[in-house]
């Protein structure tokens, strides 16, 4: 049975270095690479279907496949990314062909996975209140798919719209007019979020 639990849990080299590795069938430089870039791999999975033990399983079938096909792994200059992007394509292709059979995660489990620093989100923070919090993680659980991926792979993994682009398998311009369609989504939820601050406070 695959596994990869025989290596350390952390590690220090060169990335490209492990990828030549796994392409010539070298377990450790697999193991390498999964060590250093699955939490990276659960985020982004996370941010697309917040189901831990499904991404978990996910991240498993990607590395998975890694393994049975090395020997047609292509040299890449960036191994981060195609992880993102194999990780990214692998649930949605999945997603895809189960619609509706999948179940999420209860919406107040979804704290922590997209949040975002501005000034209305400290102020809604601030404001302590449970229903207001709740109200807000609604409203993130709520955005489409792939409004929610653009937003995490551009605010939490830190990657350039042009990196972010090739994850999702995306023209660029198509990245710049999912941004803009998500926080215009947030702040829509947000003016009736500070609303409810305001009147509760009165």
């Amino acid at each position: 049975m695959f596994s990869l639990n025989e290596y350390p849990a952390s590690c220090s080299g060169d990335e490209l270095e492990w990828w030549d590795k796994l392409r010539q069938g070298d377990k450790k430089g697999l193991a390498m690479i999964y060590s250093s870039y699955v939490d990276d791999m659960y985020r982004v999975g996370m941010a697309i279907k917040p189901n831990s033990s499904y991404v978990q399983d996910c991240i498993h079938e990607v590395f998975e496949s890694l393994w049975k096909y090395r020997s047609g792994l292509k040299k890449t200059d960036n191994v981060k990314l195609y992880l993102l992007k194999s990780i990214s394509n692998r649930i949605h292709r999945d997603l895809a062909d189960n619609s509706g059979k999948l179940h999420l995660r209860p919406v107040d489990e979804f704290e922590g996975l997209f949040m975002v620093n501005s000034h209305e989100f400290d102020l809604v923070r601030d404001q302590g209140s449970e229903e207001v919090r709740r109200r807000l993680m609604y409203a993130f659980g709520k955005l489409p798919l792939r409004q929610k991926e653009v937003i995490h792979l551009l605010f939490f993994e830190n990657l350039s719209y042009e990196d972010t682009s090739s994850v999702m398998n995306l023209h660029l311009k198509s990245v710049y007019n999912l941004v803009c369609k998500a926080i215009s989504n947030l702040r829509k939820s947000l003016v009736l979020i500070l609303f409810l601050i305001l009147i509760t406070q009165g």
